[in-house]
């Protein structure tokens, strides 16, 4: 009985002594950039308003790439989007011709290009953040 209660302590001694799990660090994005030329036309905008930011997250989750690696022209229309994070991370999604997308320098991949006309259209009816 000595020993079952001596081994029953030393088991819960070494739980005790483990290293918990670290939580899940929660992140959330704190800023958005982007860079917008289609011919002429050249934008750049910045935003820290929530629903600015919102707005631009939820057209890239809107979009559904596909395909494997696409060869992009290198003229035309070009957009850089930068997500800046709370832990000071960010994703950078570039778009190409309204047809193309690509995440953090990744693969070219096809989008559809009525889809893709909306991200030029979105930048240019939401203006920057005033204190910027």
């Amino acid at each position: 009985m000595k020993k079952f209660l001596c081994l029953a302590f030393v088991c819960l001694f070494l739980c005790g002594c483990t290293r918990p799990e670290a939580p899940h660090q929660i992140k959330w994005v704190t800023r958005i950039t982007a860079d917008y030329q289609k011919g002429v036309i050249q934008l750049h905008r910045d935003y820290t308003n929530d629903e600015k930011i919102r707005t631009v997250l939820d057209y890239f989750r809107s979009l559904s790439p596909y395909g494997n690696e696409a060869t992009v022209p290198q003229d035309g229309l070009y957009a850089q989007v930068t997500v800046y994070y709370s832990d000071g991370s960010q994703k950078v999604y570039e778009q190409q011709n309204d047809a193309f997308l690509r995440q953090n320098g990744g693969i070219w991949q096809n989008i559809d290009p009525e889809k893709g006309m909306e991200l030029g259209l979105l930048l240019a009816m939401t203006e920057s953040d005033e204190s910027f």
